[in-house]
């Protein structure tokens, strides 16, 4: 297909394998074309998260899976911040992302599923996930947010 990168077959049939849904794995990979990315016209969003790391985990094997994360992350399109930070006094993985969209994200869930399915084998769980988004996108992220299982959860309206 034009303007598709090689291996988009693959990509989505690995994101499968890992069990991300089909239709979110074609979404992803479709923004790996050229002009599949395009920016949001309402504006950026950011989105900040935290998982925990179990008290049974395997600390290094999360520690290792997120820095794959966090490289993914800084490796996709568009993404104005990526802010990746792990607290070992609190067991946790902080993570403060600005993205150009809806599509960005698409494109970052293609790029980080792989190593975010290793963060979770290893033992962390997402704790909280707050996203502030134009008010014109609140329910696109809320949908796509809320399938990740946060235990706090907000996504709301950037109120200038």
């Amino acid at each position: 297909m034009f303007g598709l990168f090689p291996n988009t077959d693959k990509k989505k049939e690995e994101l499968v394998a890992l069990g991300l849904p089909e239709a979110a794995a074609s979404a992803a990979v479709a923004t790996d074309s050229m002009f599949g990315c395009p920016s949001s016209t309402y504006g950026p969003s950011t989105c900040f998260y935290t998982h925990v790391i179990k008290p049974d985990a395997d600390v290094e094997e999360v520690v290792k899976a997120f820095d794959a994360y966090a490289e993914a992350a800084k490796n996709s399109k568009k993404h104005r911040v990526v802010s990746h930070s792990y607290n070992a006094s609190t067991r946790e993985l902080i993570s403060i992302e600005t993205l150009e969209g809806p599509e960005v994200m698409q494109n970052h869930i293609g790029n980080c599923f792989p190593a975010y399915t290793k963060i979770l084998a290893a033992g962390a769980e997402m704790n909280e996930c707050i996203c502030i988004c134009p008010k014109e996108e609140i329910q696109w992220w809320e949908n796509s947010l809320k399938a990740w299982g946060p235990k706090r959860f907000i996504v709301t309206a950037n109120h200038v």
